[in-house]
């Protein structure tokens, strides 16, 4: 009897905290590039704490005895939304959810991750070229605007920033290219 019971449930949670990151800090040192070291600060970024106040959360949910459903979930902030859709399989643990994320006040393009397996660790599976392009691509162009449209790049400095040793720069430069 209990394998046939299916709970329709829709939930809606207003101005939740997300614990983890910090969405707004992430967005100002994007607007605020003006050099590599900014970019490389991007990209080195840890995603391990602060706190991120979001608008909403909303979710239309199936339950059925093996599986959680998420026909819809959308998670809406000023700055960023992130639409999911999925299942989790509640008695294996494992997951299978496909999240779209869309830069509101930005002009970014948007990407999807992917998360499939364990629900304790998933993998996560996404395609970043055209966002790494256009973060690139801002920086080249506001170091050009800053040096009367040059590219003045300053070999010692450069290396210095790329031997520092709090920045990992072949992880770095995976992420570039």
């Amino acid at each position: 009897l209990k394998k046939n019971i299916i709970i329709n449930a829709n939930l809606k949670c207003f101005s939740p905290l997300i614990s983890g990151f910090d969405l707004k800090e992430i967005i100002n040192k994007f607007n605020d590039i003006k050099s590599f070291s900014n970019l490389i600060d991007i990209l080195n970024y840890k995603i391990d704490s602060g706190i991120t106040e979001v608008k909403s959360i909303v979710s239309n949910l199936k339950l059925s005895s093996e599986y959680i459903y998420i026909d819809s979930f959308l998670l809406e902030n000023n700055d960023i939304d992130i639409s999911t859709k999925g299942r989790i399989d509640i008695y294996n643990s494992k997951l299978n959810l496909r999240n779209n994320v869309e830069f509101n006040n930005l002009d970014l393009p948007g990407f999807q991750i992917v998360m499939i397996g364990d629900i304790n660790k998933p993998e996560l599976k996404y395609n970043l070229d055209k966002l790494r392009k256009k973060i690139i691509n801002k920086t080249l162009n506001n170091l050009m605007k800053n040096n009367d449209n040059k590219l003045i790049i300053e070999p010692n400095k450069f290396f210095e920033l790329l031997n520092n040793e709090n920045l990992n720069s072949s992880k770095i430069f995976e992420k570039l290219f």
